[in-house]
């Protein structure tokens, strides 16, 4: 299992990105999903984040590019 290096600490809906925060450094970054409605979003790995939308679709991002 890979430990997850992210916490996931805010979701901004009107501005359509989430913040999340590396644990040992303490840096924040936002990461956009688009223009669907958001239903939920997780990180699903050391460096990925699940985004699932109102319209059952979903999407993985890097969190590092």
């Amino acid at each position: 299992m890979t430990a997850v290096q992210f916490d996931l600490i805010e979701t901004d809906f009107d501005n359509n990105f989430v913040t999340v925060e590396d644990k040992e450094l303490g840096i924040q970054r936002e990461i956009k999903w688009g223009d669907k409605k958001l239903k939920k979003s997780k990180i699903i790995g050391e460096y990925e984040i699940l985004f699932i939308y109102e319209d059952g679709s979903e999407k993985v991002e890097r969190i590092l590019e």
